[in-house]
C-alpha cells in the first residue's frame, strides 16, 4: 500500500510541473508583423517573402517583403516594441523611399537581415 501511495505522489508531482508548450517568440513576432501589414495595407491576401527577425525579444524588428494582391511589391519593417509598421511603396500611406531606406539599412541590414 505504501508503494502505491508513493507512486501516486510521484506521478502527481511529475504532472504538476508540466505546462503547455509556449509559442516561440520569434514565430509569434513574425505572425504579428504579417497581421499588422495585412491590416495596414487593407489586403488580407498579401503574400510575404524573405521575412526575417533581427534584434531581440524586447527591441527587435521583423523585416521582409510583401506583395499586395494587386501585384504591388514593397518592403516592410515592424518593430516588436510597437513602432511602425513602416511600408515602402504599398498601401494607402506608404513611407517615402529615402526615409524607408534609412530605416531599412539601420534597423534591418545593420542588425543582420540577409534575404
Amino acid at each position: 500500500m505504501r508503494r502505491l501511495v508513493f507512486c501516486s505522489v510521484l506521478l502527481l508531482a511529475a504532472c504538476q510541473g508540466k505546462t503547455p508548450p509556449q509559442k516561440d517568440w520569434r514565430a509569434a513576432a513574425v505572425e504579428s508583423a504579417e497581421v499588422k501589414i495585412r491590416s495596414d495595407i487593407a489586403d488580407p491576401q498579401a503574400q510575404f517573402s524573405r521575412v526575417a527577425l533581427t534584434g531581440d525579444e524586447a527591441h527587435g524588428q521583423t523585416c521582409g517583403q510583401v506583395m499586395a494582391s494587386n501585384g504591388q511589391p514593397g518592403r516592410f519593417i515592424v518593430y516588436i516594441d510597437g513602432d511602425g509598421p513602416f511600408i515602402e511603396g504599398v498601401g494607402p500611406s506608404p513611407m517615402d523611399h529615402d526615409e524607408f531606406a534609412s530605416h531599412w539599412y539601420n534597423d534591418c541590414v545593420s542588425e543582420g537581415y540577409s534575404p
